[in-house]
């Protein structure tokens, strides 16, 4: 147990508790047990790894694969909701214990007309033909409104209702709105991707991983503080092997000569690559004899989120992979 990776306070300073790599919000099942101290994790947790739930494409994946989510606490708590009309005109929504529902109440429009929920029409061409009359009496505006409802209840959608007695034009607007999902913050998952990469990159190196002053210390601090480190660069978006989603997490990590990559992919298709410098050392030099890998250039974790499964991959030269076990 311990020290803290990030932090490096050991017991009894600190407390340890499982951490998640990909957040569990999403399927995240890969865990480091005993090596993040509390402190830290419910740091980072109330700091940024909320903010992959801000992404559109995070929550439309989650929709698309039909994965057990809580729907409405995730709109709630990370987006704000508008309504959009066929024809482009915007309702305020809101979400409700129920679920997401329309908040409709009449509203001015820009070209000084207003919009007004087909429930509530009625009523409020009433309240204007009894504020400005036009010399008629009380009978005969009721009368008035009485043909002019007539003639709307026949009218086809998007038909326009001239109804010069009361000086009245009314159009029957087809009721179809949809829900726009606007995320609430930036949805900045730059210090998540940076956290992802440094915790994969202990699970694959171990101590030695941490020891690096070009890419290990860099991490941390950006992750810590959210400031940019020389030669740390987070790259998105980037194509991956799928085109839609897929029910899947990956993490790629490899390191060479020339740059250490990591490349993570959310549901198969939301990517993000992390470039930092070559290490001055071999991470992978345990897993090489472990292994017997001569030649391994790195490691890439695989999660099925339907099967409930997870993997690891040796990956070598010309493509080549070989499973292996940690």
């Amino acid at each position: 147990m311990g020290p803290c990776i990030f932090c490096f306070r050991n017991s009894p300073e600190v407390t340890f508790t499982k951490e998640h790599l990909i957040p569990d919000s999403i399927g995240g099942k890969l865990i480091l047990c005993d090596y993040v101290c509390t402190d830290c994790n419910n740091k980072f947790g109330a700091q940024f790894d909320h903010q992959i739930l801000k992404n559109p494409d995070i929550f439309r994946a989650i929709e698309k694969l039909k994965l057990r989510h809580d729907r409405d606490q995730i709109i709630k708590h990370n987006y704000k909701v508008r309504g959009v009309l066929e024809d482009g005109v915007q309702v305020r929504a809101r979400v409700t214990a129920e679920g997401p529902e329309f908040e409709l109440v009449p509203r001015d429009l820009p070209d000084k007309s207003r919009i007004v929920p087909e429930a509530k029409y009625k009523k409020v061409l009433q309240t204007m033909c009894r504020r400005d009359s036009r010399g008629l009496t009380e009978a005969q505006i009721e009368e008035e409104l009485r043909r002019l409802s007539d003639a709307y209840n026949k009218a086809e959608v998007g038909e326009k209702i001239e109804w010069p007695a009361l000086d009245v034009t009314v159009i029957k607007r087809r009721y179809r709105p949809k829900f726009e999902l606007e995320p609430k913050g930036s949805g900045d998952v730059s210090r998540l991707v940076a956290k992802i990469s440094y915790e994969f990159g202990f699970i694959v190196g171990g101590r030695d991983f941490l020891l690096s002053e070009r890419v290990a210390k860099p991490l941390n601090r950006f992750i810590q503080t959210g400031e940019k480190q020389p030669g740390v660069l987070h790259v998105t978006p980037i194509s991956t092997r799928y085109s839609d989603f897929v029910p899947a997490h990956f993490i790629r990590f490899e390191a060479n000569e020339y740059m250490t990559r990591v490349i993570i992919a959310f549901f198969g298709s939301i990517a993000h690559a992390l470039i930092a410098p070559p290490f001055e050392h071999n991470v992978l030099q345990q897993l090489t004899e472990r292994h017997a890998c001569p030649n391994l250039i790195g490691v890439e974790y695989q999660q099925d989120l339907q099967r409930d499964t997870m993997s690891f991959w040796a990956l070598l030269p010309e493509n080549n992979i070989k499973v292996i076990r940690f």
